[in-house]
């Protein structure tokens, strides 16, 4: 599975599930019986956009907005998926405002939901759905280049601010190939199709060290690749039990799994320099996403679970793998709203660090927590689950499924 049809998947069968009951922005009579929140007054809210597509739906966001110095940008849909196409190419957009006015400054319509990541970098912005992944220019929504010639986009694409990489199956070739493109003019850099093995599949990627990390399966076997960034040269690769490619953060490279019985998660690190496997260390009950964010010597790893006991946040250290703190977040789920905490809901996105605070979307909840020990300092609760966050030094953007883009004030 790709990392967005792992989301889906876990947003269908939340659909199924019985939604959690909400109780305002003022903690509870369950916080009395087990207070872990402190009593401090929740953000306020600097200001909220709603978008609606041409029938006056509103749109749904479920992926985090890209932030610049001058511009929020975010990618809407208008409720189809990438498995139910729109009839006519309308409603999914790419919209960028001004975050000193909030004034729309332009829209692109994409035609398919934006499922394959949406970044900023320099004056462009980077987009990838199914079909296609294209660069906007930043200033006025103008379309500079796209690669949309009977192409499959197999997952999230990953730049560095130069060249984006891109897992792709058809156009030139039939096979499934990673392709480096230039940001500026999307001509092609290189193809690496495998080299000593074909990729049946690209689930994931992640970049760092002047190597892009590429979860697939070569030959029948899961196996994360290192391929040099620059060249498209195969440095390394080991092969397992991939069930994530978590990320390459300050020189050391994640995966996860599920181990051997699918009941003890194990979160590892690799050497980028020869892909040795530095430690391996099981993680609280829960499927990771992709994704982490890390201070000097932290990293910091959502999850997803399945389970009642652990669906929250932990703090491993880079070196050796010993876990700092965890927080499954039951306590204050339980304090916010008195519920029972939903097991297959949907989850966290990638977390966020700003401020000395780190930052994480929980369902319907931005989540402000201490790097330090996982102490939740603050929250905000929205009116539906939250597609992402970003986090700047004077402001939270967090977007929803509801079609709103609010922007609040830094936690605590």
């Amino acid at each position: 599975m790709t990392r967005e049809t792992r989301r889906s998947f876990a947003r269908r069968v939340a659909a199924a599930s019985t939604l959690l009951a909400g109780s305002g922005s003022v903690i509870g009579s369950a916080a009395a019986e087990a207070p872990c929140l402190p009593e401090t007054e929740r953000p306020a809210v600097q200001w909220r956009e709603t978008f609606e597509v041409d029938s006056g739906k509103p749109m749904s966001f479920e992926s985090p907005p890209a932030v610049t110095d001058d511009a929020v940008v975010v990618a809407g849909a208008a409720g189809a998926s990438e498995f139910c196409p729109p009839a006519e190419a309308t409603g999914n957009a790419i919209v960028s405002l001004a975050r000193s006015s909030q004034e729309r400054q332009w829209s692109y319509d994409v035609g398919m939901p934006v499922t394959r990541g949406i970044d900023v970098t320099g004056g462009t912005v980077l987009a990838g759905t199914v079909d296609r992944l294209l660069a906007l220019d930043a200033a006025d929504g103008s379309v500079q280049w796209q690669v949309d010639d009977g192409v499959s986009v197999a997952a999230a694409f990953v730049h560095d601010g130069d060249t984006v990489y891109a897992p792709v199956t058809g156009g030139s070739s039939s096979e499934t190939s990673l392709v480096a493109l230039d940001v500026a003019s999307g001509t092609e850099r290189w193809r690496f199709d495998g080299s000593d093995g074909a990729l049946s599949t690209i689930d994931d990627l992640a970049i760092g060290d002047g190597q892009v990390y590429v979860e697939a399966e070569t030959d029948g076997e899961d196996a994360v690749i290192a391929v040099e960034a620059a060249t498209g040269r195969r440095n390394w690769s080991v092969t397992g039990r991939h069930r994530g490619l978590v990320g390459s953060e300050a020189g050391y490279v994640f995966t996860s799994d599920m181990g051997e019985s699918f009941s003890q998660p194990v979160l590892a690190s690799w050497d980028p320099s020869d892909g040795s496997e530095v430690w391996r260390t099981g993680i609280d009950r829960g499927i990771h996403e992709v994704g982490v964010a890390s201070s000097d010597d932290t990293v910091y790893v959502p999850n997803v679970g399945f389970d009642t006991n652990h669906r929250g946040v932990e703090a491993v250290a880079f070196d050796d793998g010993a876990e700092r703190w965890s927080n499954p977040l039951n306590e204050f789920e339980r304090d916010v709203s008195g519920a029972t905490m939903d097991p297959y809901a949907s989850h966290t996105a990638r977390p966020a660090l700003a401020n000395g605070t780190l930052y994480l979307s929980y369902e319907r909840y931005v989540v402000a927590l201490d790097p330090s020990d996982g102490t939740v300092l603050n929250y905000y609760e929205g009116e539906t689950d939250l597609g992402g966050v970003a986090a700047r030094d004077d402001a939270v953007y967090a977007t929803d499924e509801g079609g709103r883009l609010t922007a609040i004030d830094p936690l605590p």
